[in-house]
């Protein structure tokens, strides 16, 4: 009984020895590659604002960006590589500035990526941007945003 199940986990481990490096290489390949900032942006964009200190804690340069067609719509984009707090989402928050927590009406607006867009609101008002990490439950900084010219 005992020689039939050491002769089942020799097969067991020689067969994951060999599996689990294969699952790795095909995980590896699989992810998706960060592409550079200037390939994100549509060539259809155009910078309506720039600024570099808008954030309370960090220096994290923001840009603003409007569709050539549509002026009315706005896109945000975080210029340089987030912070290195894990799960960063970006969220958009109209009424208040978040302490600690987000406020019930911060909407989503992605995980957060160098050079990526993210649409606003259409009749965007002055609110703040929130750097909200998801493994720690709290808000890492705070980025205050007037109105648009």
């Amino acid at each position: 009984m005992i020689q039939s199940l050491r002769v089942a986990h020799r097969r067991a481990f020689l067969a994951l020895a060999f599996a689990l490096p294969l699952v790795l290489l095909v995980g590896l390949g699989a992810r998706r590659q960060m592409s550079s900032n200037s390939a994100e942006l549509p060539a259809t964009f155009r910078l309506v604002k720039s600024e570099a200190d808008v954030w309370k804690k960090h220096s994290q340069p923001v840009a603003f960006y409007a569709h050539s067609q549509n002026l009315s719509q706005i896109y945000v984009s975080v210029t340089e590589l987030p912070l290195t707090d894990p799960d960063l989402l970006l969220y958009w928050s109209h009424e208040h500035e978040p302490a600690n927590s987000l406020s019930a009406d911060a909407q989503l607006l992605g995980p957060i990526a160098p050079g990526r867009p993210y649409p606003l609101d259409s009749n965007l008002k002055s609110g703040y941007l929130v750097l909200y990490s998801l493994a720690h439950q709290q808000v890492v900084d705070v980025a205050k945003v007037e109105k648009m010219p």
